[in-house]
């Protein structure tokens, strides 16, 4: 690189492309004046420098001498006189006023004379995950009966070293008792190490630790704690102290490792968590490029979409129109046919009218004639039964006829009632849903214009376009304007959402008291007493255990344990964490509940105790969850067990009505008894009036 006097000295030579035109002169004073003033900076706070006239650069943090020679460059004018005005600026301002930065003063080094230690790393192994010890705890207690040693249980020890945050503690017995020493365990973390390095630590502080113990083992200890972390010489058994059951348990439950292998360890973790989370940014990645994709594509799907939307339209106008033709032409048609089955139904009944006016006279006639010879009134009276019994079967038809044709005239009002009830409730449907659609594109073209106003309003302010006070009061009047119609939308749509609620709320409190109804007639047992097999009162959610003793009480030794288990199936089922139902659609937007047949539990049930059970159980648990999902408990309900379902109130009332009719033919009967009893008894005592004249008057008479 050259140095600064020399690139000085070539800009001063004459052989250097020169623009002296007016533009570059214009953008040299401009560049000037910036760098001078302070409005262009080429300086960076970390004493860098930067290029003021190409912030699209990557790099800008420069040495002096790479600006330098960049502003060199491109003050030779390849890039136009513009940029070499600006540059030429640019190397003016550097040489005349950052030249002291140029070569920077370096500081004095003064090195390290003494004599630094070889390294030398701690090989003492510590167990994993991290353990503490804990001696000398107070086991003085012995039981009176059989002098077993008693000391603090691990909750206690837990509970008293919980500023060391530990995870779990094991105390140490043996066949004499608490051995006096205790196994703390640590989070096999780094956190966990320094709650085991604090520990430890501790101790040390109060010259309680391994060398303290193993210095005052095993007649100086006096009553104080002792604790330090598990090491490789624990686990060995080479300290003082030590005990057979503490080194069988350190090595069954840890591991021995030096620092620099777990530390190892760790950074091996640490870095394939990063690698799993490269590869999850990578797929993330992935996953937004085909997003982006997907969004070109359904944007071009809703393009088309639309087209295909206003085709339909206009396709289903024309359905529309010839669903209308259709319907004319069948109503034409049923017109018809009802009018060709009239005329053939009238001459029918005409032909039958005839047909008994012939019978009727024919009858009479026969029984006007007077015939003296015998077979020949045997043979007219044959005759007039046969023509007796002809018009008795042409009077039924008659009134058959007559029935039929009453029950058509029915069915054809039935059927005009349906269908103009079907056409205003269509017609109602869809006022609604076009009101609906109106709102909502009412408030959507509003709040368009809105915006579009509003992003007009600062196009103009930020072109600085002046506007007359005219054009100011016209667009707030409209703004005005769109702001009360937007505001009238909103408060349509609020009326209307309001207007839902409230017949929501009417229509569950109208549920509410009905269920209410229905709770009051179960309190009063009136379905239990009086209930039928088609209408009663059902246990939802109750088990029924009928034949479960057949078919797996070989399993129990007595029936007393046989009910004990009964009992433990019954409290597996208000458990909460016992849910075999799964939701599953139902193919009509809603949802339905079934029985999940790999259920562990209810695998388990059946593989035990047999399907009978457990389909007892699965059938107790769907009725739980579909009546009572929140409490897990049985709940009674009046049910309709011939369709298998909820009764509903106009079945309760028509049962209560049969009830009370029932209640009053009873009364009534009972009513007819009693008169009879006060009939026979007023007959009994009419009868013993008699006797009773010849009775002594110092006797009473017996009451009949």
């Amino acid at each position: 690189m050259a140095p600064l006097e020399e690139v000085s000295s070539e800009m001063d030579e004459p052989d250097s492309d020169d623009y002296d035109s007016d533009e570059m002169n214009e953008a040299f004073d401009l560049a000037w004046t910036g760098l001078k003033n302070g409005s262009l900076k080429c300086l960076n706070s970390d004493g860098t420098f930067r290029c003021p006239y190409s912030p699209g650069r990557k790099k800008q943090n420069y040495v002096y001498s790479e600006l330098h020679q960049h502003a060199v460059g491109v003050g030779k004018g390849e890039r136009g006189p513009v940029a070499a005005g600006n540059h030429r600026a640019l190397q003016k301002y550097l040489e005349q006023d950052m030249a002291a930065r140029a070569h920077p003063q370096a500081e004095r080094v003064i090195h390290l004379q003494q004599e630094v230690p070889s390294r030398v790393d701690n090989d003492d192994k510590r167990v994993r995950p991290w353990m503490g010890i804990l001696q000398n705890i107070d086991n003085r207690t012995r039981r009176p009966a059989d002098q077993f040693r008693i000391g603090p249980g691990a909750a206690d020890i837990k509970e008293h070293l919980r500023a060391f945050n530990p995870e779990s503690v094991k105390v140490l017995y043996d066949y004499k008792g608490h051995l006096g020493m205790a196994v703390v365990g640590f989070r096999n973390t780094m956190d966990g190490f320094k709650d085991a390095e604090a520990f430890e630590n501790s101790f040390c502080l109060k010259r309680r630790g391994r060398k303290d113990f193993e210095m005052n083992y095993p007649h100086a200890l006096g009553e104080h704690l002792y604790g330090w972390m598990a090491t490789e010489k624990d686990v060995d058994g080479w300290n003082k102290g030590s005990h057979k059951l503490l080194v069988e348990h350190l090595r069954a439950n840890g591991d021995l490792k030096c620092l620099p292998e777990i530390v190892k360890e760790l950074e091996l973790t640490a870095q394939q968590q990063v690698q799993n989370l490269k590869k999850v940014v990578i797929n993330k990645d992935d996953v937004l490029q085909v997003t982006h994709r997907e969004n070109w594509s359904l944007t071009n799907k809703v393009d088309l979409v639309t087209a295909q939307r206003e085709q339909a339209e206009s396709e289903k106008l024309k359905l529309i129109e010839n669903h209308k033709k259709e319907l004319e032409g069948l109503q034409r048609a049923a017109s018809l046919a009802a009018e060709e089955h009239e005329r053939n139904m009238g001459a029918y009944r005409t032909q039958i009218e005839n047909r008994m006016k012939e019978l009727e006279s024919k009858c009479s006639e026969l029984g006007m004639l007077q015939i003296e010879n015998e077979a020949e009134k045997a043979r007219n009276f044959a005759e007039r039964q046969e023509t007796q019994k002809l018009l008795a079967w042409y009077k039924v038809q008659a009134k058959i006829q007559e029935e039929q044709q009453l029950k058509q005239i029915e069915l054809i009002k039935k059927h005009k009632d349906e269908s103009d009830k079907l056409e205003n409730e269509l017609q109602e449907q869809r006022k609604k849903l076009q009101a609906k659609h109106w709102r909502e594109l009412e408030n959507h073209r509003v709040t368009e214009q809105l915006e579009a106003e509003k992003a007009k309003k600062a196009e103009i302010i930020e072109a600085n376009i002046e506007e007359t006070e005219k054009e100011k009061e016209e667009y707030v009047k409209k703004i005005a304007e769109l702001e009360e119609k937007l505001k009238d939308c909103e408060e349509d749509m609020d009326y209307n959402n309001d207007l839902v609620n409230q017949l929501t709320i009417s229509h569950r409190q109208a549920n509410s008291e009905v269920e209410d109804a229905k709770t009051l007639i179960i309190k009063l047992k009136v379905l239990e007493k009086y209930g039928t097999s088609d209408i009663g009162v059902k246990r939802l959610g109750q088990l029924n255990t009928e034949g479960w003793w057949e078919a797996c009480g070989h399993k129990f030794p007595s029936k007393m344990r046989f009910c004990k288990w009964q009992s433990r199936v019954e409290t597996l089922m208000a458990d909460n964490t016992f849910n075999p139902i799964r939701v599953e659609s139902d193919g009509k937007g809603g949802h339905k509940y079934s029985v999940n047949e790999d259920d562990k539990e209810l695998t388990n049930i059946r593989e035990k105790y047999g399907p009978l059970v457990a389909n007892a159980v699965a059938a107790a648990m769907l009725e739980l969850t579909t009546w009572n999902p929140s409490g897990r408990y049985i709940v009674s309900m009046p049910w309709d067990f011939k369709a298998n379902q909820k009764a509903t109130m106009s079945q309760l009332f028509d049962f209560f009505l049969k009830v009370i009719k029932n209640k009053e033919d009873e009364v009534k009967e009972t009513q007819k008894k009693l008169k009879a009893l006060e009939e026979a008894m007023a007959l009994t005592k009419e009868k013993t009036k008699g006797p009773a004249s010849g009775v002594s008057k110092g006797k009473k008479r017996p009451r009949p």
